[in-house]
């Protein structure tokens, strides 16, 4: 009986428990990482609680389907990098599992930046996020 609640508690945490939430897992690296949809586009994004806007590479923005060579950079931005240029945007749709949010603030990074990350333009529009041991929730 244990077995079969340890399993069951087990597929709870590590999959999306219902339509409109999604549970990510810490990497080894203590980062969460999450497989995403921006426009109906696969891109991956580190989650970034410190970062005031969705920031996307230019190569993440080219593959949701933003015109890069139309944008103006004329936003000035500290990144973990140092100072950068940036031109603001807004996302049709931003997806994380089953998570749905639309019209999404975001910037593009002209350069230094990695990674696209999910920042606070995406999670303060959930009903809820929290953190439980290594997982991470998101709820809208």
């Amino acid at each position: 009986m244990r077995a079969v609640l340890a399993l069951l508690l087990l597929a709870l945490t590590a999959a999306p428990a219902i339509a409109g939430s999604t549970a990510l897992k810490r990497d080894a690296d203590g980062h969460w990482r999450a497989d995403g949809r921006v426009n109906g586009r696969r891109i991956q994004m580190l989650v970034d609680t410190g970062a005031t806007l969705v920031a996307l590479t230019p190569e993440d923005a080219r593959a949701v389907g933003i015109n890069v060579r139309r944008l103006d950079f004329d936003t000035r931005v500290e990144t973990a990098s140092g100072t950068a240029r940036a031109a603001r945007v807004t996302l049709e749709r931003v997806q994380i599992g089953g998570v749905r949010v639309r019209h999404v603030k975001a910037m593009v990074i002209e350069r230094g930046l990695s990674t696209s990350l999910l920042g606070q333009s995406f999670l303060n529009r959930l009903e809820t996020y929290q953190v439980r041991g290594q997982l991470l929730r998101l709820q809208d």
